[in-house]
């Protein structure tokens, strides 16, 4: 049995699934697996992964394993299938338009862990635009009271402010390791009715509830070319319509009702005045999501024990 299995969703993007399995070339970190999930995607984008995953089996000193979803279940759903499906005592999820460019990416994300208070681990993230490569996606994050999850660094050039490894709020999911014996002490892995984006902000606020720390590591990077298979599936409008309305399930979820009552107005306020200001469509999605909201917030599993003394006022 492999130490880590890295989970990868594909879901219509194939192309940019075997470029990221190329660019996993030789770790420092030899004990992993590929579990290659795809996502409901179109036939003809399975025909084309699997006849790729040919090649990239040749080359691959690391085994790549492939599990079929008929159905999408979004990324919660085929994250939880990577997550029971792996029996590793490590989990990386992974996506699936990254590149990787050295060897020290799992051996860093590796190191901290041999603190057992440690629950996950993150990459440092650079966007990927095919030039520089050179400005920060994430290094690090908090949330605030107004519901922003603020990425440390954001577009500014990677430089030794963000080579430090540190303790963070919450990590960016692009690449996570995270040990599956926490998990496995929670009701949920993922809550499945995120279907995309802001999962990993409830699942590190749960974890860290749990008494489990978070670290970010800045000596393994990752380069994101980002929303690659929201665009390829022309999704990109419902986008923040699932961000605002997942962030309300993350603030009700994580805190006790009386908590969510008094920061909801903040939370609910500021993405009232950003609708205004961005125009179009965005108001629409900012009724939708609070719509959406009411109707599911019954249905998630609530848990209460986290607190606004975690959150930053900005």
């Amino acid at each position: 049995m492999a130490q880590i299995t890295v989970a990868i969703i594909n879901w219509n993007t194939h192309g940019e699934t075997l470029d990221a399995l190329r660019s996993i070339r030789k770790q420092r970190f030899e004990d992993f697996e590929v579990l290659l999930i795809d996502n409901g995607s179109a036939p003809e984008n399975k025909r084309a992964l699997q006849e790729g995953l040919k090649d990239v089996r040749k080359e691959a000193a690391f085994e790549i394993r492939y599990h079929d979803i008929k159905d999408n279940c979004g990324f919660s759903g085929a994250a939880n299938i990577g997550l029971r499906e792996a029996k590793s005592p490590f989990v990386l999820l992974l996506n699936n338009d990254v590149i990787i460019r050295d060897g020290l990416w799992l051996s860093e994300l590796m190191e901290p862990m041999s603190d057992p208070r440690v629950a996950m681990t993150a990459s440092k993230v650079i966007f990927y635009d095919g030039v520089n490569n050179d400005k920060i996606q994430f290094a690090g994050g908090r949330l605030c009271i107004f519901g922003v999850s603020h990425h440390d660094g954001f577009g500014e050039k990677d430089g030794p402010a963000f080579s430090k490894r540190k303790e963070t709020f919450w990590a960016m999911g692009v690449s996570v390791l995270l040990r599956k014996s926490a998990l496995d002490e929670m009701p949920e892995y993922i809550c499945p009715h995120y279907f995309t984006y802001g999962e990993e902000l409830d699942l590190c606020w749960r974890l860290r509830n749990n008494g489990y720390r978070i670290v970010f590591c800045p000596a393994s990077v990752i380069y994101h070319k980002g929303s690659m298979s929201i665009k390829a599936n022309k999704a990109m409008g419902k986008s923040d319509w699932y961000t605002m309305r997942n962030k309300y399930l993350t603030f009700w979820r994580n805190l006790p009702t009386w908590q969510a009552a008094l920061v909801f107005p903040l939370v609910l306020g500021f993405d009232f005045a950003r609708s205004l200001k961005r125009g179009g469509g965005f108001f629409s999605y900012y009724i939708g999501a609070i719509k959406a909201f009411a109707e599911l917030y019954p249905k998630v599993r609530k848990y209460k024990n986290g607190s606004l003394r975690q959150l930053a006022l900005w």
